[in-house]
């Protein structure tokens, strides 16, 4: 048998056959013996590597965790959108409870609060119809839509109109509040109803954006008379055919018979606008007649009284409360 030697000292090394690399006991240093390279080769990984099968099974956990993560956002994000549409619908049972137990005008303000969400919009319309049916002279009744609270964020407000008068199916309605703060005309000079650039923004501009298509359909075209001013030898120019109008000395002293039943109170949009309001809070508000001159206009004042003598036609802090016939029929 060959006699394996130490490769650095030459001394003979003791083999016992089980070893795979021995120490020369002389120099010690260390000699693989042959074959171990091969064995030592052979051997598998660690286990600190791990097997194939754990790397297997840790990569899919990883893989389900990562699944899990994109299950959980999904449904917060789901969660995100529904929650409006719950609300929504819950706000719209809630409105057509109120119309189910005849709480018209409450149901009307919820509708409109959805903000066109499912058919609100047509059951407006519907119910205002009703209110309209139901309405007798004194009533309020709710018709259209106009900015009112100053928060433009959270759309026009329904709009509340008093029954000055009926006539069957037909209806003189005044806005309760003042709804805009206007110019009787755009400059000082000598103008009539006819002419003035308030009557021409009330049957353009308000109308479009205070009723719908369906609601315009409703206002009817009136024949608005050239009433004179009964103290003064004022020209009060023809008569007219309007859709919107103003209450004319004569209509004011006649459907309102008292001062404070022609008080006009501000809306906080016209507030921001410039209105005068006096300290009851009320503002005072144009007529359709013209005043001592064919320059000025009669107005209501903020206490109700009816002043003839009239007030610039081009005052910019004068208040605007609109007047209309409504066909209630269906």
């Amino acid at each position: 048998m060959a006699i394996l030697r130490c490769k650095v000292c030459g001394a003979p090394l003791n083999i016992d056959g089980k070893e795979r690399v021995v120490v020369c006991k002389y120099c010690g240093t260390k000699t693989i013996l042959p074959g171990a390279e091969d064995e030592q080769a052979g051997k598998p990984a660690s286990s600190e590597a791990g097997s194939p099968s754990q790397k297997q099974k840790r990569k899919r956990l990883v893989i389900l965790l990562l699944l899990l993560l994109l299950l959980i956002a999904g449904t917060v994000a789901g969660l995100k959108y529904l929650q409006p549409v719950i609300r929504q619908n819950s706000a719209y049972r809630s409105a057509a409870a109120l119309r189910d137990e005849g709480k018209i005008k409450e149901a009307i303000e919820a509708f409109a609060s959805l903000r066109g969400y499912k058919d609100s919009a047509s059951q407006i319309l519907l119910l205002e119809t009703e209110l309209l049916q139901q309405a007798a002279v004194g009533d309020t009744v709710l018709f259209g839509t106009y900015e009112q609270d100053n928060n433009t964020g959270n759309g026009k407000e329904e709009i509340e109109w008093l029954v000055l008068d009926k006539d069957g199916s037909k209806l003189l309605l005044i806005s309760k509040y003042a709804l805009d703060c206007r110019k009787y005309n755009d400059s000082e000079t000598a103008v009539t109803w006819e002419t003035c650039s308030l009557r021409t923004w009330l049957n353009g501009t308000f109308l479009k954006t205070a009723f719908g298509t369906e609601e315009q359909e409703r206002i009817l075209t009136t024949t608005v008379t050239a009433d004179e001013n009964p103290k003064y030898d004022t020209d009060p120019g023809k008569d007219t055919q309007d859709r919107v109008f103003l209450l004319s000395l004569a209509e004011a002293d006649r459907y309102c018979a008292s001062n404070d039943g022609r008080l006009g109170y501000a809306t906080a949009y016209i507030r921001a606008k410039g209105a005068y309001v006096g300290n009851n809070q009320a503002c005072w508000w144009w007529l359709r007649s013209p005043g001592y001159g064919s320059d000025r206009a009669a107005y209501v004042d903020f206490d109700g009284t009816i002043l003839d003598l009239g007030y610039s036609v081009n005052y910019d802090r004068g208040a605007v409360r609109p007047a209309l016939w409504v066909d209630s029929a269906p």
